[in-house]
């Protein structure tokens, strides 16, 4: 479902995606939010504006500030590898999103956005670390460099079918 412009999740707390916070008082707030929350909605917003820096958007009276606020903040889904896993950036997955939430990174710093091996399993690209692509990429041309046809410069492409 990640092919649509956006996509809205309710509930969702344990992925570093771009979130809105909807929360009836101050202790709903402070219960979800985290460093990727770029905006607050629901019943407080009748009667704040803002908490924390962070603004408080009426859904219903505010809906092009809402859509604004959106398009202006949300980005493409970073991969949201396991801490220990990547960090090749210099931060985890969700230190990158709250960073580019503040203008302070961008998602292109992410070293993920752009990989050198692809991996499609059922037509679903499968996000790899450098080391996974590195072990893919090597067994790969290992083979082919064995058979005629091969050339140092030109893409390969594998497909399994089954």
């Amino acid at each position: 479902f990640y092919n649509h412009d956006f996509v809205i999740l309710e509930g969702v707390r344990d992925t570093c995606i771009p979130k809105i916070v909807t929360a009836h008082d101050v202790e709903g707030i402070q219960d979800r939010m985290d460093e990727t929350t770029f905006a607050i909605s629901g019943k407080i917003s009748n009667s704040m504006s803002e908490y924390e820096g962070i603004p408080v958007i009426n859904s219903i009276t505010e809906i092009e500030k809402m859509v604004n606020i959106i398009e202006e903040k949300v980005f493409d889904r970073p991969p949201d590898m396991k801490d220990e896993c990547c960090q090749k950036c210099g931060y985890t997955c969700a230190e990158l999103s709250s960073k580019i939430l503040k203008g302070e990174a961008e998602r292109r710093d992410c070293i993920l956005t752009e990989q050198s091996v692809m991996l499609k399993i059922n037509g679903q690209e499968i996000t790899m670390v450098p080391f996974v692509q590195s072990i893919l990429k090597n067994a790969i041309e290992g083979i082919a460099k064995e058979l005629s046809g091969y050339t140092e410069n030109g893409d390969i492409e594998v497909c399994i079918k089954r």
